[in-house]
């Protein structure tokens, strides 16, 4: 017998994994993806918040910018403050699909402990 409960009429098993005070029980049934967040008083809570929305005018304003030049971007946008993580995980995206890396400074390549494997990867992209 299975240890997967399929039937939500069906009581739940005793819980097998515990985080904290609240436990998850392995289902073959979808989870609400956006129920609201449970509260454990005395827990603590975290919140992820991106101002992605409010940065990508700031996203537009360096590629256009620099539109030939994706090192001075990406040096830009980590001096710039604010959600430069968030404007960099896109310029980031759309700057390697535009250039090869040897667009970018070599000495930001050569420090690189993976960069072998990082190269393995790329050419298989390509």
């Amino acid at each position: 017998m299975s240890d997967l409960n399929d039937d939500p009429t069906s009581p739940e098993p005793p819980a097998r994994k515990s985080h904290g005070r609240l436990s998850a029980r392995p289902s073959l049934l979808p989870t609400d993806l956006i129920e609201d967040a449970r509260t454990v008083r005395g827990a603590w809570h975290a919140r992820v918040i991106t101002l992605l929305p409010d940065a990508f005018p700031g996203i537009c304003h360096l590629l256009l910018r620099h539109a030939d030049d994706p090192a001075t971007a990406l040096i830009e946008n980590a001096t710039a403050g604010g959600d430069n993580a968030a404007r960099g995980l896109i310029l980031g995206m759309v700057l390697g699909a535009k250039f090869p890396t040897a667009a970018l400074p070599k000495d930001w390549l050569t420090g690189l402990r993976a960069r072998d494997e990082f190269e393995r990867l790329i050419q298989q992209l390509s």
